[in-house]
């Protein structure tokens, strides 16, 4: 696993009391591991069922995002105003890998997730 994260701050304002920051973080994992799936369990359970024979012998692809949130602290006396944006996976890269049933086909299927996820804040500091 790797995490790397970096940013700066920059004062703004007449007093300089107001800071403006800009985040970026890089995260790579290695993929998670799994075991051989018995089709035919499956079938009957209608869910995903793994073997007992070569458990954590598969591995799933290793997997990645890049993360970034821009801050704005507003300081007064006796109360700091601060506004983020985040958003998760900007590049919109695969982030997990896993099997899943179909009940439509019968058959289990590997699936990869990907997503772009911003958040919106305002946090009030006394």
């Amino acid at each position: 696993m790797l995490n790397f994260l970096t940013g700066k701050e920059w004062a703004l304002g007449i007093k300089r009391s107001n800071i403006i920051g800009v985040n970026g973080r890089v995260y790579i994992k290695g993929g998670d591991r799994y075991g051989n799936i018995d089709n035919q369990a499956s079938v009957q359970s209608q869910q995903v069922a793994f073997s007992n024979d070569g458990l954590f012998t598969k591995k799933y692809p290793m997997s990645g995002r890049v993360d970034v949130s821009i801050t704005y602290t507003r300081n007064k006396m006796g109360v700091s105003h601060i506004f983020a944006l985040q958003i998760l996976n900007i590049t919109g890269t695969p982030i997990s890998s896993y099997h899943t049933f179909d009940t439509t086909t019968n058959k289990v299927e590997k699936r990869v997730d990907r997503f772009v996820m911003p958040s919106l804040s305002w946090k009030v500091e006394f």
